[in-house]
């Protein structure tokens, strides 16, 4: 049985709010966020939980693995104060690294897309 994958949104800073991907390893209990995003699953937002895809139970280790160890995540960019913590670098944010890692683990056959999604 596939698990569904969903991004969610917990606060950020500022008008920018964290995004990871969240995959229901349990329906009606504790499931896995992955743990490159930084939230736990209790701490997003109510109602940002949108579903995107879905994950074959074995194909877990092969996305952490072949998708989000292989492209980086976002690292500290600005202080909270907005400055830019290296001066001229384009902002690489947490959403457009969401959508880079998505993407890689549909080529791969990782995810399957479900209707609706990105």
């Amino acid at each position: 049985m596939a698990y569904n994958v969903y991004t969610v949104e917990s606060l950020g800073n500022g008008d920018r709010n964290h995004i990871a991907f969240y995959i229901e390893t349990k329906p009606h209990g504790r499931s896995t966020i992955n743990p490159r995003a930084h939230i736990s699953c209790h701490g997003h937002h109510p109602g940002s939980k949108k579903q995107v895809a879905t994950i074959a139970p074995e194909n877990l280790e092969r996305f952490e693995k072949v998708c989000c160890l292989m492209v980086p995540p976002p690292k500290p960019q600005v202080t909270l104060s907005s400055k830019s913590l290296v001066p001229g670098a384009p902002l690489y944010r947490c959403a457009e690294w969401l959508r880079d890692v998505e993407k890689l683990a549909v080529e791969k056959g990782i995810f399957t897309r479900v209707a609706g999604s990105i």
